[in-house]
């Protein structure tokens, strides 16, 4: 099969992005198989041709482990043409905050010289904005509306950005709205859907946001092929970084505290959890200026960047912002909490409001966890109780933007939204469990009522 393959992409009209595997994953697996028990001599002696198609199926199959050994096989780079270019862009493109410079590195330049589809144009746009390169996101946007003024979903990407970057560009809210109103009628899929219902509830319009999520949930349809999404995630790596950033503001008379996930991970299990994505760093804070002065302090040399202060609100960096390093792959999630006059508040900006929880005031204390001395809550169990329930148990299926019993109550609106789209997610890659919990969750403790189509669609699907 790998041969056969070769031998018709050695044919001078043979397209390279063209020419496919069969959809059904099997056929994929062996000509992964057939790949890997290859020597490596014969490895290299492939064709271009034939290794970049190897990297374009295994980055569409979202098989970043595999993509990953293929780019550390060949020198791809060096291969010096838009299919090597197009592949390598969309390969960084799947990985973790550090690699989207590479991305930019590949598909920019082919942005330039018009040679990316609407598709690969939409993976620079989110990558750009990703890194706050507005000047770059205005001329795709600029492009766009001149070559792509009837494709709806392009339309719903830059009313997105304008909604999102609105506390950038303040007058456009008459305009928001205008074409909020246009486009909406316009949805026929699911997902056309769900992008609106994020336009909504950026906006402020959770009714309508809520209606179109339920629209999207009665004409959604169950996933035919089902493919594993690799993450390209170091937990050893993103424990070093979460550790340099704490010892850098130690360093400055800051007291941050292990949160969250990663301090779940690194009291039960002694490191972080394998399927997490990032670390989660805690800090007591006054006031907006002592964020800054912590961003800044981070941010002095370019290691550490934030495209936070930049992408989002001043109310939303407010309650937590994303630390990214440049030299790992990690993220860093800062957790500013806040002591109240009975309780201590953390939480997550969405709309115009905050979905927070609730924690019974505690102090920091030192103590050692895998080795290392850190700020941590002195009542660390309880803590723990608060956010996971019982925590010392590991569950298969867990969302702490749904499910943690801490949750505020009034913070319904933004679980509802976070819920909803995830819901949509969970079914779009076939994962019946996490369906079900956001499901039940949804319903039976946020007071999520869905229409009588998109119930009977969702049990459908849960069949």
């Amino acid at each position: 099969m790998l041969f056969q393959i070769q031998k018709e992409l050695a044919n001078k009209r043979a397209n390279t992005l063209a020419i496919s595997v069969e959809r059904h994953i099997s056929q994929y697996e062996k000509l992964k198989q057939e790949y890997e028990a290859l020597s490596s001599t014969v490895r290299h002696g492939l064709s271009t041709s034939f290794k970049v198609f190897l990297l374009l199926n295994a980055v569409a199959r979202q098989d970043l482990v595999f993509a990953g050994q293929l780019v550390a096989d060949h020198d791809y780079e060096k291969m010096d043409n838009f299919q090597a270019n197009l592949a390598l862009g969309r390969f960084y493109a799947k990985g973790r905050h550090v690699f989207k410079k590479q991305t930019i590195k590949y598909l920019l330049p082919l942005f330039n010289e018009k040679k990316l589809d609407s598709g690969d144009l939409l993976t620079l746009f989110h990558v750009l904005l990703e890194s706050a390169d507005h000047e770059n996101c205005r001329r795709i946007i600029a492009f766009v509306l001149e070559h792509h003024s009837e494709n709806l979903r392009w339309n719903i990407e830059v009313l997105t950005y304008q909604i999102n970057m609105k506390h950038l560009y303040p007058n456009n809210e008459t305009l928001i709205v205008q074409n909020l109103k246009s486009l909406y009628p316009k949805c026929k899929t699911s997902s056309e859907y769900v992008r609106m219902a994020v336009c909504f509830f950026e906006a402020g319009f959770f009714k309508d946001a809520i209606n179109m999520f339920d629209l999207g949930l009665q004409k959604i349809i169950p996933v035919q092929q089902r493919v594993q999404q690799e993450k390209l995630f170091d937990s050893s790596q993103c424990l070093s970084s979460m550790n340099e950033v704490i010892d850098i503001l130690e360093l400055h008379g800051i007291k941050p505290f292990v949160a969250f996930g990663s301090l779940l991970g690194l009291v039960r299990d002694g490191k972080f959890m394998d399927y997490d994505k990032d670390a989660d760093i805690g800090i007591f804070i006054h006031d907006y200026d002592e964020i800054f002065k912590i961003v800044s302090i981070l941010c002095e040399s370019s290691k550490f960047i934030s495209p936070d202060m930049v992408n989002k609100s001043k109310e939303s960096n407010f309650w937590n912002v994303s630390i990214i390093d440049t030299e790992r792959i990690a993220v860093i999630d800062l957790f500013f909490f806040y002591n109240q006059s009975t309780h201590i508040e953390a939480g997550v900006y969405r709309s115009c409001a905050a979905l927070k929880w609730a924690f019974k005031p505690f102090e920091l204390v030192r103590g050692n966890l895998a080795g290392k001395k850190y700020w941590l809550p002195d009542n660390i169990e309880q803590h723990l109780e608060e956010l996971y329930g019982n925590w010392r148990e590991p569950v298969e299926v867990w969302d702490s933007l749904v499910d943690c019993p801490n949750l505020i109550r009034s913070s319904q609106p933004q679980v509802l939204y976070y819920g909803l789209l995830r819901l949509h997610n969970a079914i779009a890659e076939g994962k019946n469990k996490k369906i079900l919990n956001y499901y039940e969750k949804l319903t039976t403790r946020w007071g999520m009522c869905f229409s009588p189509e998109a119930e009977s669609n969702i049990k459908r699907l849960l069949q």
